[in-house]
């Protein structure tokens, strides 16, 4: 996994990284890598009361994060989705 880390930081134009970084330089980059490019997705039910326990105790699940609330699609809607991305999309044999 170093190398790898290494031949990122070249792509990068890391060259001395590449060539003479230390174990620690090499982590601090491949956590710099992470960090940026991490991203979760959390998905909840907004019915019952478990979602407002979750906010309570963990009140950076709406100061830090996006929320996006999505309700009920019908079926045609879903349905006519599936068929037009089948249709930009087909499956290979």
């Amino acid at each position: 996994m170093k190398e790898r880390v290494k031949m990122q930081a070249k792509k990068e134009g890391n060259i001395a990284l590449h060539n003479h970084g230390t174990d620690e330089q090499v982590m601090d980059f491949y956590l710099q890598k992470v960090q940026q490019n991490l991203h979760i997705i959390l998905a909840m039910s907004p019915t019952g009361s478990t979602l407002g326990e979750r906010i309570r105790n963990f009140p950076s699940l709406v100061n830090c994060c996006s929320l996006d609330w999505f309700s009920i699609w019908p079926n045609e809607a879903l349905n006519a989705v599936a068929l037009k991305m089948m249709d930009e999309n087909p499956f290979e044999d």
